[in-house]
């Protein structure tokens, strides 16, 4: 499992939790399709986004992150 699956798990748990749909995103400063991009790995998290996203759900920076180290796959130093 690469970090971006790690990442998209975590994520998408957190969503589902909460309840957060893809058209909530905009409440988080990023457009829906770019939300969507991210989700389905066409494009990157940056980290000031997963920082917000992190306090949108209320949840720390490391529930997001959790699992997603230097040792897994497509991470580099």
């Amino acid at each position: 499992m690469n970090y971006h699956d790690v990442l998209k798990a975590n994520i998408g748990a957190e969503l589902g939790r909460r309840g957060f749909t893809q058209s909530k995103a905009a409440a988080i400063g990023i457009p829906q399709s770019s939300f969507s991009a991210r989700l389905n790995g066409s494009q990157e998290f940056k980290l000031n986004e997963l920082v917000v996203l992190s306090a949108y759900l209320q949840v720390s920076l490391t529930v997001l992150l959790a699992g997603v180290d230097a040792d897994t796959e497509g991470v580099t130093a």
